[in-house]
C-alpha cells in the first residue's frame, strides 16, 4: 500500500490478478514496451523510475520481458518518452547514468581520431562514418582532413548502438547459413 492509500501490485502475479479481474485487456508486458521504443530492460526500468512521480510505482523486483505494467506506468512512459527514438532515449539514459569526476571528465572530453573512435568501440572505421552521416555523432574539429570527436560522445554513441543491437528481434537475421553460397 502507498502513501496515498492506493494499492500498488508489487509483482507481475498482482498485476495479472488485477487484470484478470477487471474488464480491461491485458496490460503491456515490459518486453512489449522495450519493443516498442527499442530499448533495452535497463533502460526501460530508468524510464518506469523517472516518470514515477506520474504513475507512482517503484521497481525493486527484477524487470523481465514477461513483467506485466500498469496502464498508467505505460501511460507516462510513452508521455515522457514517447517523441523520442529508442537511440535518443539510450544516449539520454547513459549521459545521467554516467557521471565522471572532473579528472575523468577531462579524459571523456579529449579528443580522439576517427581511428581512435573505431579502435576503442572495436568497429571499423566506416562504422564511424555511417554514425556521422546518420547524424548520431558529430566531429568537433578537422585537422588536416581528418574528423576528431570528443571521446565521451564516441562512447555514448557506441554503448547506444549496442544497446539497440541487443534489443533488436532480428539480429541474427542476417547470418548466412552454413554451406550457402553468396
Amino acid at each position: 500500500m502507498s502513501i496515498d492509500g492506493s494499492l500498488h501490485p508489487k509483482s507481475d502475479w498482482s498485476r495479472r490478478d488485477i487484470a484478470a479481474a477487471s474488464d480491461l485487456p491485458m496490460p503491456p508486458s515490459a518486453g512489449d514496451l522495450v519493443a516498442e521504443f527499442g530499448i533495452n530492460l535497463d533502460t526501460l526500468r530508468w524510464c518506469l523510475n523517472a516518470t514515477t512521480q506520474i504513475h507512482g510505482a517503484y521497481f525493486t523486483d527484477p524487470l523481465t520481458d514477461n513483467s506485466l505494467l500498469s496502464y498508467p506506468e505505460v501511460e507516462a512512459v510513452r508521455e515522457q518518452f514517447g517523441h523520442l527514438t529508442g537511440i535518443e532515449i539510450e544516449i539520454e539514459y547513459a549521459q545521467r547514468l554516467f557521471r565522471p569526476d572532473e579528472a575523468a571528465q577531462d579524459e571523456l572530453s579529449r579528443l580522439i581520431s576517427s581511428y581512435e573512435a573505431a579502435e576503442r568501440c572495436g568497429v571499423a572505421e566506416s562504422t564511424i562514418r555511417v554514425w556521422v552521416h546518420r547524424k548520431k555523432l558529430s566531429p568537433v574539429e578537422y585537422r588536416d582532413g581528418m574528423a576528431f570527436f570528443r571521446q565521451i560522445d564516441v562512447h555514448l554513441v557506441n554503448e547506444a548502438s549496442k544497446a539497440k543491437a541487443a534489443a533488436s528481434p532480428d539480429n541474427h537475421s542476417r547470418a548466412i547459413p552454413t554451406g550457402t553460397k553468396r
